[in-house]
């Protein structure tokens, strides 16, 4: 498809709104991409299984071997490492480690935004945040996440700051729980931590009901709807989650991406929807 030189527009359809540019090189719309990557790389890396640690050496890998243990500062609200894990059924930990890190690259998170992402023996987000790095070990049994708060160890006596890193911890447990349920995992003896009860829409600045960003409100600028004091953590999740993922499957379905492409995006998405409605 060709198009006029100049203006920057999508390599599908031609469109000049919101234009990024993926790694691959080619330009494109909010409707032919996401996270980074245009639809062409992203139907090639769809489906995509890493191989599983074990068959490269590293073997089952303890979490505690990994991660330094936590330490409580005098003061602090938090310690340094707040740790969560869950076992499952799935046997094989390559799906696991590969779909966690595609959906954290195209998952947007409720206050937070993920910059970059390292992997080796363990999965490394970092956010743009304070030195905030989550740290995920896949296993063939189960998953452990350690939200590394070391970096920012001057900040852990701030009660916003507290709340903010236990909601952060909270929130990408979700989504790792979110992923190894939609492989088809069972989830069994979750431990966490920091676990929260209600959570505050209003001081993490987003409406639950449609997403939209705002401060100081008591309804939302948007849906018109009166933001709650407090709502149970899972349903604010779970709420998030599904925008998101209909957004995307919206997208999927208008793309004029290859038949093959879509409907693997296609299945792995519903994949998704079904885990969240049991969650």
């Amino acid at each position: 498809m060709l198009f006029l030189r100049g203006k920057k527009r999508c390599y599908e359809c031609g469109g000049d709104f919101d234009i990024k540019r993926c790694s691959c090189g080619r330009l494109y719309c909010a409707a032919h991409g996401f996270g980074g990557r245009c639809y062409v790389c992203q139907g090639s890396s769809i489906g995509k299984i890493a191989t599983p640690l074990e068959h490269v050496g590293a073997g089952k890998i303890a979490a505690h071997a990994r991660i330094p243990e936590p330490v409580q500062q005098k003061g602090a609200l938090l310690p340094s490492i707040v740790r969560a894990s869950f076992d499952y059924d799935l046997l094989d930990a390559g799906p696991v480690r590969e779909n966690l890190i595609l959906e954290m690259k195209r998952y947007r998170l409720v206050r937070f935004m993920l910059t970059k992402t390292h992997s080796n023996h363990e999965i490394a987000f970092h956010y743009n945040v304070r030195n905030v790095v989550s740290r995920v070990i896949v296993e063939r049994t189960g998953l452990h996440l350690a939200t590394d708060l070391r970096g920012a160890e001057e900040s852990l006596k701030d009660p916003d700051f507290a709340y903010l890193a236990s909601f952060l911890h909270n929130e990408v447990l979700f989504i790792c729980e979110l992923v190894a349920r939609s492989l088809g995992a069972s989830i069994t003896n979750i431990k966490n931590d920091r676990e929260m009860g209600d959570v505050a829409p209003a001081f993490l600045g987003i409406c639950p009901w449609c997403g939209t960003v705002y401060t100081g409100r008591r309804k939302c600028p948007t849906c018109d709807r009166e933001i709650p004091d407090g709502m149970p953590l899972r349903v604010l999740l779970k709420m998030h989650a599904r925008r998101q993922l209909m957004d995307k499957l919206v997208m999927v379905k208008t793309s004029v991406a290859n038949d093959v492409a879509r409907a693997s995006l296609t299945a792995g998405i519903r994949a998704r929807l079904k885990a969240l409605e049991q969650m």
